[in-house]
Parts: C-alpha cells; sequence; structure tokens
C-alpha cells in the first residue's frame, strides 16, 4: 500500500470506524474504513484532517488479555452469571465486524489498547489486547475528516475604515457534509449591526458577497482584494490565492508556473484573509487573474 504508520496511533482519530477483523496466526488484523488521520503528520500533507477508507491495521504478537459486555444495570449474581454465558460469544464477535467507539493506546516494550466498540449486533463491549507492535497501511484519502465536513471559526481580518487600518473579526461557517455541494457563508458585526453573505458554494464568493453589504466606507485589505493575489488560471483549492509581488504579470500565461509548478504554489499560496505589509488595492490598469476592484468597493 502506498501508505504505513509503524507503531503511532496517536496520529489516528478511531471514533466510529467500521472494522472488519480476523485473527492470522498471530497477528490480530483489522480491515478498516471510516478512520481518520490527523493533519500534519507525516503521511498527510493536507490541511485537515483526512478519511481513510480499505485501510489495514495489523497488530503483530497480540493477546486478547480481556474482553466484556458493557451491561445494563444488573445485580452482582446477574452480571457474574451474564458474563460467564456470553464470554465466548463476545470473543467470536470481536473476531467479527464492529465500530470503534474509543481506543486507547498505551506504547512500550508490549504495548496495549483498550477499545469500547459496538458490534453489528448491537452489543456494546470493552477489550482490552497487548501486542509487539502496530501498523496501520492504506492507498488514499477518501475525504476530509467528519468533523472538519462542518465547521465555523472566527478570522481576524483587516479593513481600511475612512483610511484608518481597522481590524474586524469574521465569522465563518463552512460546510461540506453534502457531496459535490459545498456551503459557505461569512458574518460580521459593526456597530451591533450584523452583515451576512448570502449561502455560496465557495469561500470567494462569500467574501466578495459580504464586502458589497458592508457599509461604503469598509474597505478589505487581503490578498483577495490586492493587486498581486491572483489565482490560478487552471484551478486552485477554496479559500487560495497565490502571491506574486516579485513580478508583475501582463496576461494569464504569465502565471501559470508560478500557480501550476508545486514548490512555487507551496511559498506562494495564501488564504483569502491573509494580508501583509506590501499589499496594494487592486487598481484599473494593473492587470490581476482575480475580480475588477469594483467588486471590492475599491
Amino acid at each position: 500500500m502506498k501508505y504505513m504508520s509503524a507503531n503511532e496511533l496517536e496520529n489516528f482519530v478511531f471514533h466510529d470506524a467500521q472494522v472488519v477483523s480476523k485473527i492470522e496466526d498471530d497477528d490480530l488484523i483489522f480491515y478498516i474504513d471510516c478512520l481518520n488521520i490527523h493533519k500534519n503528520t507525516v503521511q498527510n500533507h493536507h490541511d485537515f484532517d483526512m478519511r481513510i477508507d480499505g485501510g489495514v491495521m495489523t497488530f503483530s504478537n497480540f493477546k486478547l488479555d480481556w474482553i466484556r459486555e458493557v451491561l445494563p444495570v444488573m445485580t452482582c449474581e446477574e452480571e457474574a452469571n451474564y458474563v460467564k454465558q456470553s464470554q465466548k460469544q463476545l470473543i467470536d464477535r470481536f473476531e467479527d465486524g464492529f465500530r470503534i467507539f474509543r481506543l486507547d493506546y498505551k506504547q512500550g516494550l508490549r504495548s496495549t489498547c483498550e477499545i469500547c466498540c459496538d458490534s453489528w449486533s448491537g452489543i456494546v463491549f470493552e477489550a482490552g489486547i497487548s501486542f509487539d507492535d502496530v501498523k496501520v497501511e492504506w492507498d488514499g484519502y477518501y475525504s476530509k475528516a467528519w468533523y472538519e465536513l462542518n465547521i465555523q471559526y472566527d478570522v481576524n481580518v483587516l479593513f481600511s475604515v475612512d483610511k484608518e487600518d481597522v481590524v474586524l473579526p469574521l465569522h465563518v461557517w463552512q460546510n461540506d457534509e453534502v457531496e459535490d455541494s459545498p456551503n459557505r457563508r461569512i458574518c460580521a458585526t459593526i456597530n451591533g449591526l450584523e452583515y451576512s453573505s448570502e449561502n455560496t458554494e465557495t469561500m470567494e464568493k462569500a467574501v466578495l458577497d459580504l464586502v458589497q453589504k458592508l457599509p461604503k466606507n469598509y474597505k478589505i485589505k487581503t490578498c483577495q482584494s490586492c493587486r498581486h493575489g491572483n489565482f490560478c488560471p487552471i484551478g486552485d483549492c477554496d479559500n487560495e490565492i497565490f502571491c506574486v509581488k516579485d513580478f508583475e504579470p501582463k496576461q494569464k500565461s504569465d502565471l501559470f508556473f508560478v500557480t501550476e509548478d508545486a514548490n512555487e504554489r507551496a511559498k506562494r499560496s495564501h488564504t483569502l484573509f491573509d494580508t501583509c505589509s506590501e499589499y496594494k488595492a487592486m487598481k484599473r490598469g494593473y492587470y490581476t487573474y482575480n475580480e475588477a476592484p469594483e467588486k471590492f468597493n475599491l
């Protein structure tokens, strides 16, 4: 497989991961879907935690140390009888399919995991295993992690208000739960009044819509409204723009290399809300592969 992580389970989020397992020789093997890996790890170069489907997790030289059902309220005698009768059934379920609620990992000479699961038959159980090593292998990424698909956050954005710089906090909604139908909205509060963009499919359109609704003396001063800020002619990620302050493009073709080459993209990429001391407002007569200055009330 393309990717492999060894003894680094802390890099993964197991909640709601779906598993079909089997025991092979001395190894416990999880065939796992809906597993999420954190961003900023060696294997995940995305800006988000990402979902993995079709992963294989192998616990080498494993031992099932204990297993028990999460029981409803019972007397001590009822619980003792139930546990005795269900122990073999639980082990069978552990070798079947289940969904993980929680996985606690402790690394050592002999590492351990405590796992809380929900079997396909609806039985909630916990298990403790020990093993020598664990590796996770996968071929690629399915999507953003489920908890990255509907997020809200605040971002401080620079505006010019009557020629004075003012930092205005914006509240951003970003929803990607419906495939091929992203939703973006931005809200600002000025002097007790709330201004909100319409729901749009890109952050670019949400910014433009909000700017048109703000008081006319509020001029946004970000990479999106900067003379140096250009989009990629053949496409870019949402909320991404490229800085070309080191040269002045005259036409679209001048931007191909600096927005397509991986190294150039990495050093020039910014969010639409970024800004710097070299900001210059868009102006008629200067080519920018972006919107017209009027769209920003410039």
